[in-house]
């Protein structure tokens, strides 16, 4: 009986140490599984901040185009700005050249006015800058009375 009894505990022993075993391996096993999932999680966050990352880079790197394109457009203004400033003084110039032909025009018809009574000159031509004013009334052909034979009294 003794030897019996003995065999009976031995087998219970060894399920034992196989269940034990088998435990030990579960449990190993769950261990693995919760770092597997830690490192799931860790990669995740680690994608989730590449993507912010990427997200930063692109905004950043709009902004830097616009600021790109706001300086051409400023560059293309001022040159229009300069281009405009040198016509505006191409105009100014021709300006000033009418205006002077103007004065000499109506010298000229005050001059024959003065040489002889005629009809009244026509007005200068007088561009943008300083028009020529209206030339004065002729006189009026009358003859004047020669008092110089006149003798007196």
């Amino acid at each position: 009986m003794y030897g019996a009894d003995s065999s009976k505990e031995e087998e219970e022993e060894e399920e034992e140490e196989e269940e034990e075993e088998e435990e030990e391996e579960e449990g190993e096993e769950e261990e693995e599984e919760e770092e597997e999932e830690e490192e799931e999680e860790e990669e995740g966050e680690e994608g989730e901040e590449e993507e912010e990352e990427e997200e930063e880079e692109e905004e950043e790197e709009e902004e830097e185009g616009e600021e790109e394109e706001e300086e051409e457009e400023e560059e293309e203004e001022e040159e229009e700005g300069e281009e405009g400033e040198e016509e505006e003084e191409e105009e100014e110039e021709e300006e000033e050249e009418e205006g002077e032909e103007g004065e000499e025009e109506e010298e000229e018809e005050e001059e024959e006015e003065e040489e002889g009574g005629g009809g009244g000159g026509g007005g200068g031509g007088g561009g943008g800058g300083g028009g020529g004013g209206g030339g004065g009334g002729g006189g009026g052909g009358e003859e004047e009375e020669d008092k110089s034979n006149m003798v007196q009294i």
